[in-house]
């Protein structure tokens, strides 16, 4: 790739991915690592808060569809904890109504699943 890496990426800064599938993680760790971030996992939004109290970092990106607590719930929680934190929102079950929702309650960015390597690369950059 000749495109040169975003500024934040440059500078190593941490991104938090908070989705409960194991592949979907990974992807997105794999991705943003391979893009210059340092990437944190966290596998459902409890856990994600958890990580997040002990060590904030730039970025969260957040799955809609979270056991135990919803990603748009967890997301009031991050905005009302944490807010100056730009969270860009994940998923597979799109609707204009949950993306309208997200938006509303402080995410950044919204992303369809699937999304396209540059895609995800450019919302957490620009986040």
């Amino acid at each position: 790739m000749t495109e040169r890496a975003p500024a934040a990426a440059a500078r190593g800064e941490a991104v938090l991915v908070v989705d409960d599938e194991r592949l979907m993680r990974d992807l997105c760790a794999e991705i943003l690592s391979g893009a210059g971030f340092a990437v944190r996992t966290a596998r459902d939004a409890r856990e994600g808060l958890a990580r997040l109290a002990e060590e904030p970092v730039a970025v969260l990106l957040l799955d809609v569809m979270l056991p135990n607590m919803g990603g748009l719930e967890a997301l009031r929680v991050v905005a009302e904890r944490f807010p100056l934190m730009p969270v860009v929102m994940i998923t597979a079950y799109t609707s204009q109504q949950s993306a309208i929702e997200a938006l509303k309650a402080g995410a950044y960015d919204y992303l369809p699943k699937p999304f396209q390597r540059e895609d995800l690369i450019r919302a957490v950059s620009r986040a």
